[in-house]
């Protein structure tokens, strides 16, 4: 959904509420579901009372500061006490988008593939040797859950977890690599290391641009 088709759906909202056509209860049910994630990946919702919108600060719904993004929809007023028609429209809490539970979510995505070709790879040697997998995954964990954690903790903490993590897990393909023909042989023995740093540097490159749009 984009702002304007949000801004839209909200004055087909009012304007059900306006008629009669729509209950209070069914509206601001639906202004709840009214939420757009802008190309930098912050989530925008419309507030119920104004038609302004609504930026998630990790905490609590806000309104931007200095300036909104698109203006808000056009306003369909809700008609006073007593008029024809007269509505009484109430401002709840919007409810908590889940953004860790997304942020989780594709953190583990963007890692799967990775850690699927490691253990396809040296499965055998990690069932012999379980230390060794779990070696390779801690890190991956500790990425993960620090992006979870990071709107608690904040981000530069994930940024300092996820350093130290991808170091960890492309360290064996550094330092095997010598320029010799059998480097391409080490690239694919380590593939599931490196598509997990890739993952994990993904994840960073994110995590900064969080924090310079702050």
């Amino acid at each position: 959904m984009t702002f304007e088709e949000a801004g839209q759906r909200f004055v087909q909202l009012r304007m059900a509420v306006n008629s009669g056509s729509l209950t209070i209860e069914a509206f601001n049910a639906a202004i709840g579901e009214l939420r757009v994630q802008d190309a930098t990946g912050q989530w925008w919702q419309l507030d119920p009372g104004d038609g302004a919108w609504l930026f998630w600060n990790g905490q609590a719904w806000a309104r931007p500061v200095p300036s909104p993004p698109p203006p808000p929809p056009r306003t369909v007023p809700i008609y006073p006490a007593g008029a024809p028609g007269a509505q009484t429209v109430s401002v709840p809490r919007p409810a908590t988008p889940p953004r860790s539970g997304a942020r989780i979510s594709d953190s583990l995505v963007s890692l799967l593939p990775g850690i699927g070709i490691q253990f396809f790879q040296h499965g055998a040697a990690y069932r012999a040797n379980p230390a060794a997998g779990a070696r390779f995954l801690l890190p991956c964990v500790l990425s993960v859950v620090s992006v979870a954690l990071a709107p608690r903790l904040g981000r530069w903490v994930a940024v300092l977890v996820i350093i130290p993590s991808l170091a960890f897990l492309l360290w064996p393909m550094i330092a095997g690599f010598d320029g010799s023909a059998g480097a391409s042989g080490l690239i694919q023995a380590q593939a599931g290391r490196g598509l997990a740093g890739m993952s994990l540097f993904y994840m960073l490159m994110n995590l900064m641009r969080s924090s310079r749009r702050r």
